[in-house]
């Protein structure tokens, strides 16, 4: 049937026929739930479907299919081909009914299509073409009414904005016929479109690449009024959702429309209003967008960029809902960091955050989304550490031969621009898929890639440089940055010609010159210089000027880093002749250091010169540097800053320095390692020292440039920087005792080194020997102890006896020499022209220092007579050993021994060929006291006493069985670890290690060893303890509630009485007070009368105490009472005795009441009462205006107010507060203004100062100066004075409105006008000032002053505090210098006030030392300083921690004291409490008066045990600061937690309570506080407190603080830099707690540790602890990447193994294997224990992907140390600052502390816990706050570490107590 039939009766009924089945079809078509039902009705009902039923099948067919799951391209073939044929019937049908089909139909057919055209079928671009030529036609045709009233022309909002988005979404061109047509019907339906609408139709058009025509234009201002209509006006067209905003911005940038500000503004905030609701890709087109618009210049308001910072910071918060993570692709992290590089915005976190969800998909990367990572990262100078670095930096190398020009560009400029090598091969991947392409490039692509290479200096890019030729001189329009790039490239690769010049770069106009450019020129020329006449020729010469000029003053800008002054001190120790920045002979380049009689030029390269990661290679510009130098005749001498700070010692940085001078060429200096002599030469990565010729050599052979460089360069350890922070925890060797050398302990059971020949000394990492360039023997300088370079290089005011040649030193560093660095003993001489470096003979090795050397062939022996620590503080070679007893540990067992014990002090383990392998006692083993196992006691299982432990047992196994000791018990303290604290307690072993020697294996069942898996965390004395105090006993102490004694025993009798209602004793006579009866009211009960009790109460009371009464009664318990009692006083006749009371004023008190109650009609009605009676007194007017104000009804206050001003009443001050609430409250600024008018002109009592400043501060809040200035003017017509409160908001609203300048003239005025008003001159600026200082305007203050002094008015003294208190408030040092200068300006002297805001400002700043030396310069001159001057100094110097700044701290702190500029603490007794009061400005200086408190408390009571202030009290309460004012409570809570700490550490018996974990009170008992003072207990605490421990073992002293704040600045400096190595590592590395715990080895890991332990100890005797931390670190690493290793033995010694490579330390696998099993290894490995060893070895590097770097927390223990200035050597040093932080660190290896924390963090924790176990104060210096940015209080994770180390809640109550007896 092809149709239905009409009916019998005529047409009307079977039309109506049909649309009936037309409806019943299309609801046929509706109701079916998937495809496959919906084609079954289209099948049935086919020939009964007219057009509407064929568009809605269609649309319900598009709607199916894009709500699939799983999507179409993932359905069977067989039902892809289904629908697709049902498709193709419905195409072929409508493709020919298009006629029959209404306008909206067309739309909604052209959506579905695009919904389903890429599914198999036929006729669906035919119908696509027809319907849109089908819309065209009728859109074109149809008027304006025809449109609005005919269904088929008619297509609506929605229809218009699918033909739009349907065309887009299918990819295809702009048709511009139909975009005109759409585009009128737009401008008729434009009132109809709902947001959904709106933005498809835009997107489209950008997706389209319109052009905006005339018409399109048209349509879209349409579109973007609407839309910002419907933002605005609220016209519920329906809700803007994220991808619309999205869609909408983003369509306008592809159009490159530029919105107004308005839209821009309302789309911002819709989309700021639903951040959350915003899906990845949505907010990465929207930021995309954004930072589109304003490269194109479009201005953004603030709330679009606070909009783009709230993005930046939301990230990560979006990143933790796994649904929005999960959705995040590669493209959302490149495109978001590409949005924001070009915003030119830095969010740094977000960068963090985004990078850590890089590297999880970095597989998934497109070469695109690489390059555009990589570009937004180096735009933004973000550099997220060489790790991540290197991974995304491989995937770009694998993915370079797909990458674009672009791409190739951006990335290579990525690396360039953050000084980032990423390995030759790298580079070569990128020459390679650059070189067959160079024609694709475009001018500035080609720019970007070679100077790229030129940057990072690779030379083997210099053939694809020069191949670029061709391709420049093809350039059409190129820029002048471009030309400039390239010839830089050309110069730097050292492949320019004079002919190059004359190219593009010459023909361009003056005018687009930068000044890079003309820089780059004159580099290109200097290049050149020995052709300068035939170059210059080339050259225009206004052109060469210009270039000429801009070099000059470019390289004027001279900077002395703090590296160049050092090695510049250490050539004057060196008395070589130099001079610093010396100009050459043209100007045109300066020399670092510049020897005066040699043509030597010492470039000390720093930071600037070298990549940032490793293998440090030189850069570009400094390759060219040294080839222009070296071109002019200078010999290079280069000191690489990574080397030079690895030298800790003078003498081994003149060792170095020495050698570098001899070198000949600057390959030689880059091949010299101070850490490493023996290491062979290496070529830089980079390849820099090749010449063009043999580049262009290779390229022409075939050679791939990568494959001349080692195999691994960056863990061979052999040229570049290993770990600075691994090698050198541990000392190397204590002071020299005889003969200059070092007397060293072997250590029980290691193998005996075998002999080096060739004169080859073992690794001594750091302690290189000098080059001799002759025989040996070379003259030394008595001078230097070096052998002497020429004459000409010295001084000529050397010491007597230097010029001579006389006999070697006594560390025999001119003779000596080993390896490739110096010849033997026999005279082996050094060829320094060699490249690498090489021998002219061999020899043995020369002794180094003293009569230790062995002979040629023999183990050398190497000697110091410095008791300091070498370069790394690695172990030193010595002949001879020596040991040294000492007494045995009280803190636990030790190792066998002699009795008595044995310790090695401070030195480290030697190697001698001399002494025996092991000498009776010398079996123990104990690193920093800590035990590994029980002595054996006499009779115990172990061996025999005076048996010698391991010496028959093979070599291989002499280690563990030397871990037994003999009866006695002894240690062998090892030196890196001595005096980090007591030993910690270790559990035996209970189980076993599978895969260890069986000789081990029965050392490890030994009950005497310890289990390191489970060692306990230290015990803290004196920990938490809630313990009665002994004398109070019984007593209940509630909290808020004071003592007994403090209560009032008479108010509690007569409260107890009045509850009870006991007759009191006869009452003094008079009437009572109102407390007192408003206390009986209160206590009344509620069954009880007012009527009853008031005639008693009431009796002889004045009619004021009434009111008084009723206004005390305003509470919510006392409410009703106030209503009784004013009631019954009304209700009196008037002839009763009390009826005198109820007066007005009692009426306008309980008018009051009625509007605190919001009672407004009560209050009416008493105000009618008394208007009745004739008695409405100003008194009740103005209480009905406040009251119904307060009551919220303002017209009713208004017209009373009204009407009290005509009855000639003036308001109170309370009725005009209310008023003035009231209007402001509305918006009533005018009418406000007008009662301030009124109050003025009737001079009312209740105008204020106070007032005033309400209503000023509340205008300018809302918006209005004007308001605020009529204030103002008010309050000087009235002749109050201003304050700072006046002036706060004032002074920011000016800030808003007006220029800075501005600002400041019309400031002066608003001062003026007060001074004129008040009368006062001088007293508005000096309130504006102090506003300044409240809020820290510093510059506004300056400009003030500056104003002034540009009226000619020059400014006070006090004005100009006033400036420097707003300076120090804000911690700005440069402004409060420039205040502090107007002092001498204006012939005005500073008071002790303007020393201490300018010391404030510099502390503020962290500039505390320069606020340090300016105090001694004003004591020097016998100025008296203020008391916040001399508290603030020594707080600073106290709380640095530092030894010698603690002495200083005390030091000015007892003349101060002495001098009366500090007061001292002060006791008051009251009752049995004393008070003592420290007076705390700050806690440094509070603490030194609590010292200095005790002792003279002390020195008073003597040994006669005099009476003191504490014979007449019971109890001493501690308080910071008991002066009136505000409290600093973070001040209180700091002092009290520290010193609390202190004390209680020492047995004191003061208690200190914590409320919310903050320490709020300090007490004791004075009985037990006597008695402490006189225990030894208070000694130690005397020695800890005051530092007499540290100073003695550090030699610290008060005096010569110049040179000592020196020192502190370069430790300062190198600190920050090891800091920054360790942040850098923690980012890159971050250990999965939980992937740890859940891994299958973790089971295992107890065993593993123990191992590692014992291993690391075979390796490396002295740095046992720093390297089993290290190995720990890489295990807990293999572990989280879930590395399943096959015995954890076996990974415990890789581990070991690659730590110790990684430190640059020396390794034997093969000893190393010989402890493991080898029946156990064969078995589970299948090969022998050294084949498991190296295979374990590969498998853990491959499974860390190669990242072997390890920081540990004992690594950040030693930076923590240097910078306290702790020598590690020092066991009394480590003792006095760092308590047992080291124990702390031991304790959570094993647990899960050591896997949840960042090393940084746990080390931050351990030093602080173990200066709190020592009462050590402060217990986390500000130096090292300074340096990591951790603070006990204010950083969340340090803090939580120390709550959960301490076990103390975030909440709660805890006492600490300790016990005394």
């Amino acid at each position: 049937m092809s149709g239905l039939s009409p009916a019998a009766g005529g047409g009307a009924r079977a039309s109506s026929s049909a649309q009936a089945l037309s409806r019943q079809v299309n609801q046929l078509i509706m109701q079916a739930p998937n495809w496959q039902e919906l084609a079954q009705v289209v099948v049935v009902h086919y020939h009964q479907m007219n057009a509407v039923n064929f568009c809605t099948a269609y649309h319900r067919f598009a709607k199916h299919v894009q709500n699939s799951r799983p999507p179409p391209e993932q359905w069977s073939a067989q039902e892809q081909e289904q629908l697709g044929g049902v498709l193709s019937q419905l195409n072929a049908t409508l493709q020919q009914r298009l006629g029959e089909v209404q306008g909206h139909n067309l739309g909604l057919t052209l959506w579905a299509i695009s919904k389903t055209y890429k599914l198999p079928q036929e006729g669906a671009d035919q119908l696509l073409a027809a319907l849109q030529l089908e819309v065209t036609f009728r859109l074109q045709n149809v008027t304006h009414n025809t449109y609005m009233t005919d269904r088929h022309f008619n297509f609506g909002a929605q229809s218009l904005s699918n033909i739009i988005y349907s065309a887009a979404s299918m990819g295809q061109k702009a048709d511009y016929d139909l975009l005109h047509a759409v585009a009128r019907a737009v401008e008729w339906e434009i009132d109809n479109f709902r947001p959904q609408g709106l933005a498809n139709v835009i997107w489209g058009l950008g997706k389209m690449g319109a052009k905006v025509t005339h018409e399109v234009r048209q349509m879209v201002q349409l579109l973007c009024d609407e839309t910002f209509q419907q933002l605005t006006e609220a016209q519920h067209k329906g809700t803007f959702s994220a991808q619309n905003i999205s869609n909408l911005l983003h369509g306008l940038v592809n159009l490159a429309i530029h919105p107004s500000p308005e839209l821009l503004s309302a789309l911002v905030d819709a989309a700021d209003g639903m951040l959350y609701h915003f899906g990845p890709q949505e907010l990465t087109n929207t930021a995309w967008a954004l930072s589109q618009m304003h490269r194109s210049g479009v201005p953004f308001t603030p709330d679009v960029q606070a909009f783009l910072h709230r993005i930046a910071n939301e990230v990560s918060v979006l990143l933790g809902d796994r649904g929005w993570r999960a959705r995040v692709k590669p493209q959302t992290v490149s495109n978001l960091a590409n949005a924001y590089a070009h915003l030119g915005q830095q969010p740094l976190l977000m960068m963090q955050d985004l990078i850590r969800e890089a590297m999880s998909m970095l597989p998934q990367f497109k070469p695109q989304e690489l390059s555009n990572l990589l570009w937004s990262m180096a735009a933004m100078d973000f550099y997220p550490g060489p790790a991540v670095m290197d991974a995304l930096s491989q995937a770009a190398g694998s993915a370079a031969s797909r990458m674009k020009a672009q791409e190739v560009a951006s990335t290579c400029w990525a690396w360039a621009t953050l000084r980032y090598f990423p390995g030759a091969a790298v580079m070569d991947a990128m020459l390679a898929a650059s070189e067959p392409n160079l024609d694709r490039f475009k001018s500035q692509e080609l720019g970007m890639l070679c100077w790229s290479f030129a940057k990072l200096a690779y030379m083997p890019a210099a053939a694809l440089v020069r191949a670029t030729l061709p391709h420049i001189t093809a350039w059409r329009a190129p820029i002048a940055q471009d030309c400039g790039n390239m010839l830089w490239a050309f110069a730097v690769l050292d492949i320019l010609t004079p002919d190059l010049l004359a190219g593009k770069l010459l023909e361009l106009p003056l005018e687009t010159f930068t000044q890079e450019t003309y820089i780059q020129l004159f580099q290109a020329k200097m290049s050149l210089s020995q052709q300068v006449h035939s170059v210059a020729a080339l050259i225009p010469p206004e052109l060469l000027a210009q270039a000429e000029t801009e070099w000059r003053q470019q390289s004027s800008v001279v900077k002395v880093s703090h590296t160049h002054k050092d090695v510049a001190a250490v050539m004057r120790e060196l008395h070589i002749d130099f001079q610093v920045e010396k100009k050459i002979e043209d100007g045109l380049l300066s020399v670092d250091i510049a020897l005066r009689n040699e043509m030597v030029a010492v470039e000390v390269d720093g930071t600037a010169h070298w990549t940032q990661n490793k293998p440090y290679v030189p850069l570009g510009r400094t390759i060219w540097r040294w080839r222009c130098l070296a071109s002019r005749g200078w010999r290079l001498v280069s000191v690489p800053y990574f080397r030079w700070a690895k030298l800790e010692s003078l003498e081994a940085k003149k060792r170095y320095l020495h050698q570098l001078l001899k070198c000949l060429s600057v390959w030689d200096c880059l091949s010299l390692d101070p850490a490493n002599r023996d290491a062979p030469f290496h070529p830089p990565a980079n390849l820099a020292h090749l010449t063009p010729e043999e580049v262009f050599q290779l390229a022409a052979d075939g050679i791939t440039p990568s494959s001349l460089l080692p195999p691994s360069p960056a863990t061979s350890g052999a040229s570049f920087p290993s770990t600075p922070l691994l090698a050198g925890l541990g000392p190397a060797a204590t002071g020299s005792t005889s003969g200059g050398s070092a007397h060293l302990l072997p250590v029980a059971g290691l193998q005996q080194q075998r002999p080096y020949t060739s004169g080859g000394l073992p690794n001594n990492n750091g302690m290189p020997l000098p080059v001799s360039l002759g025989s040996q023997s070379a003259p030394v300088s008595p001078a230097t102890g070096f052998a002497r370079l020429p004459d000409s290089l010295y001084t000529t005011n050397l010491p007597a006896g230097a010029a001579a040649v006389g006999r070697p030193s006594t560390a025999g560093l001119a003779s000596s020499g080993s390896g490739r660095l110096g010849g033997g003993s026999s005279g082996g001489g050094l060829n320094v022209s060699a490249q690498p470096f090489t021998f002219g003979g061999g020899g043995g090795g020369g002794g180094f220092g003293g009569s230790s050397g062995g002979s040629c062939g023999s183990t050398p022996s190497f000697g110091r007579t410095s008791s300091r620590p070498d370069a790394l503080g690695s172990p030193v070679l010595g002949g001879g050993s020596q040991l040294r007893s000492t007494s045995p540990s009280p803190l636990g067992p030790s190792f066998g021994g002699s009795s008595g014990g044995m310790s090695l002090a401070s030195t480290a383990p030697a190697f001698s060929p001399g002494a025996p392998a092991f000498s009776p006692g010398a079996a123990a083993f104990s690193p920093g006291a800590a035990a590994f196992s029980p002595a054996l006691r006499s009779g115990s299982n172990g061996l025999p006493a005076g048996e010698l432990p391991g010496s028959s047992a093979p070599p291989s196994i002499r280690t563990v069985n030397s871990l037994s000791g003999v009866s006695g018990g002894s240690s062998l303290a090892s030196p890196a670890l001595a005096g980090f604290g007591s030993s910690i307690q270790l559990r035996p072993v209970t189980g076993l290690l599978p895969g260890l020697h069986a000789s081990r294996q029965a050392q490890l069942r030994s009950p005497q060893l310890p289990s390191l898996a489970r060692t306990g965390s230290p015990t803290v004395s004196g920990g938490l303890a809630l313990t009665a105090d002994k004398g109070n006993q019984g007593t209940v102490q509630l909290p808020g509630v004071e003592s007994d004694s403090d209560d009032e025993h008479g108010d509690l009798r007569s409260l107890f009485s009045s509850v009870v209602g006991l007759s009191q004793p006869a009452a003094p006579a008079g009437p009572l007070s109102v407390e007192a009866v408003r206390t009986k009211l209160a206590l009344l009960p509620a069954d009880r009368s007012v009527a009853d009790q008031a005639p008693a109460w009431l009796a002889d009371w004045q009619p004021p105490m009434v009111a008084q009464l009723l206004l005390l009664l305003d509470s919510p318990t006392t409410a009703a009472r106030a209503v009784q009692l004013f009631e019954w006083l009304r209700g009196l006749p008037a002839d009763a005795p009390l009826a005198h009371l109820c007066t007005p004023a009692a009426y306008a008190a309980m008018i009051t009441l009625y509007g605190h109650w919001r009672k407004a009609k009560s209050a009416v009605h008493l105000f009618a009462e008394l208007v009745k009676l004739g008695q409405d007194s100003e008194e009740v007017h103005s209480a009905l205006v406040e009251a119904c104000c307060r009551a919220g009804k303002t017209e009713v206050a208004f017209d009373a107010y009204r009407h009290m001003v005509s009855q000639g009443h003036c308001p109170s001050a309370a009725a005009f507060q209310a008023l003035l609430d009231a209007q402001l409250a509305t918006g009533g600024w005018e009418e406000a203004d007008g009662l301030l008018a009124t109050m003025v002109q009737q001079e009312s009592k209740g105008l204020t100062a106070e007032l005033l400043n309400g209503v000023i501060e509340r205008a300018c809040a809302a918006g209005n100066p004007a308001a605020a200035q009529s204030a103002f003017g008010h309050m000087c017509r009235a002749r109050l004075a201003p304050s700072a409160a006046t002036f706060v908001p004032l002074l920011a609203a000016l800030q808003q409105q007006h220029p800075a300048e501005d600002n400041a003239e019309l400031a002066v005025g608003l001062a003026e006008q007060a001074d004129e008003a008040c009368g006062t001159p001088g007293i508005g600026m000096q309130a504006m000032l102090e506003a300044c200082q409240a809020r820290g305007w510093c510059t506004f203050a300056l400009l003030l002053l500056a104003a002034l002094e540009s009226l000619g008015q020059g400014p006070t003294a006090e004005q100009i505090d006033g400036a420097l208190a707003a300076c120090a408030a804000a911690g700005a040092v440069q402004e409060a210098q420039e205040a502090f200068g107007k002092f001498a300006r204006h012939g005005l002297s500073p008071s002790p006030a303007s020393h201490a805001a300018l010391a404030e400002a510099q502390c503020a700043a962290g500039q505390w030392a320069d606020a340090v030396q300016d105090y001694e310069t004003l004591l020097h001159s016998g100025a008296v300083p203020a008391e916040a001057h001399a508290s603030l100094i020594v707080d600073v110097l106290w709380r640095t921690g530092l030894p010698w700044a603690q002495a200083k701290a005390r030091q000015l702190f007892d003349t101060a004291i002495h001098a009366g500029w500090l007061p001292p603490a002060e006791a008051t007794a009251t009752r049995n409490l004393l008070r003592l009061d420290l007076r705390a400005l700050h806690a440094g200086t509070a603490q030194l008066r609590m010292h200095a408190w005790l002792r003279g408390l002390r020195s008073t009571i003597g040994n006669n045990s005099a009476r003191c202030v504490l014979d007449e009290t019971a109890k001493i309460v501690v308080l910071a600061n008991a002066a009136d004012g505000e409290r600093d409570v973070t001040l209180e809570a700091q002092l009290k937690a520290e010193l609390g700490a202190s004390l209680v550490e020492r047995k004191s018996p003061f208690r200190v309570q914590y409320e919310d974990a903050v320490a709020k009170r300090i007490e004791s008992s004075t009985e037990l506080l006597r008695k402490w003072l006189f225990s030894d207990q208070y000694e130690k605490w005397q020695r800890a407190f005051s530092g007499h421990d540290a100073m003695a073992a550090t030699g610290a002293a008060a005096g010569d603080v110049e040179a000592r704040l020196l020192v502190e600045a370069q430790l300062g400096e190198e600190a920050a830099q090891s800091f920054a190595i360790i942040h850098d590592y923690e980012d890159a590395n971050t250990l999965d707690a939980t992937a740890v715990r859940r891994a299958a080895a973790a089971p295992h890991r107890a065993d593993a540790l123990q191992a590692a332990r014992y291993l690391a100890y075979d390796i490396q005797p002295s740095s046992t602890e720093q390297l089993w931390h290290s190995a720990v670190v890489l295990m807990d690493r293999c572990t989280a990447a879930g590395y399943q290793p096959r015995m954890p033995v076996l990974l415990a010694a890789a581990c070991v193994a690659l730590a110790a490579q990684t430190a640059g330390l020396p390794l034997d696998l093969a000893s190393l294997a010989a402890h493991l099993d080898r029946e156990m290894t064969a078995q589970l490995t299948g090969v022998e224990p050294e084949a498991a060893l190296h295979n374990e070895v590969q498998a853990v590097a491959a499974a860390l992907q190669g990242n072997t770097a390890c920081i540990s927390a004992a690594h950040c223990l030693k930076t923590f140390a240097d910078r306290m200035q702790c020598n590690l050597d020092s066991p009394a040093q480590v003792q006095a600052l760092l308590g047992n932080a080291l124990e702390w660190l031991h304790g959570w290896l094993a647990g899960e502390l050591g896997i949840k924390h960042p090393p940084s963090l746990q080390a931050a924790a351990a030093l602080y816990l173990g200066r709190k176990g020592r009462g050590a104060v402060p217990l986390w210096p500000s130096v090292l706050r300074t340096l990591t940015g951790y603070h006990e209080d204010s950083h969340p994770e340090f803090s939580a570490l120390l709550r959960e180390v301490l076990h103390i809640p975030q909440y709660g109550r805890i006492e600490f107590k300790a016990e005394f007896s």
